[in-house]
């Protein structure tokens, strides 16, 4: 009874070291995952926030093409990837929120995207997200145009879910929550 405890405690430590190193033989890299930036999460990083915005950051970049090289190694079986040749991380930007009824025009040089200065100088709230990419900041109801930018001179709209529209509407007593993307990489 007891040899065959030892054997199933064995089996099961072999299934989860094989569940954590894959077959890449303890290759791959334990990155944590971040958080989705939700409305319990904002109360988390800021409690007293009753009504406003919660973002989170992420960058994009490398060689995101499909079939892209990654350096030799064959990451087949790893989930997460430390130098991959397409990546996604967390990283602190400029986040610019603006009331809605306002023209802002594209940057020079911004590719499409538009001047931080321009949008700073009509901000409502204007802040570096956190070095894990998070901000949560008060702003009373209403509906905000939301901009991000990762070199402090351009910035891009960075909402991804919502197809042409940078637009967070602001409810009384909710945090309304959004993940933002700042993607260079090649497609």
């Amino acid at each position: 009874m007891k040899v065959g405890r030892v054997a199933a405690r064995a089996a099961w430590v072999a299934v989860a070291l094989f569940n954590v190193h894959g077959s890449c033989g303890g290759e791959c890299p334990s990155v944590p995952a971040p958080v989705p930036m939700t409305e319990a999460r904002a109360r988390q990083i800021e409690p007293e926030v009753m009504t406003g915005i919660a973002l989170s950051t992420t960058y994009v970049f490398g060689d995101c093409r499909p079939g892209a090289a990654t350096g030799g190694v064959d990451t087949s079986a790893c989930e997460v990837v430390t130098k991959p040749a397409c990546a996604r991380e967390r990283r602190a930007m400029r986040v610019l929120v603006l009331d809605v009824n306002q023209s802002v025009p594209v940057g020079d040089g911004c590719d499409g995207g538009y001047a931080v200065s321009a949008l700073a100088e009509r901000a409502a709230f204007d802040a570096t997200s956190s070095d894990g990419g998070e901000v949560v900041a008060a702003l009373p109801e209403g509906h905000y145009s939301v901009f991000v930018s990762a070199d402090d001179a351009c910035a891009t709209c960075g909402i991804v879910t919502v197809e042409g529209t940078c637009e967070v509407a602001v409810a009384r007593g909710r945090v309304t929550a959004r993940d933002l993307v700042v993607d260079v990489s090649t497609h």
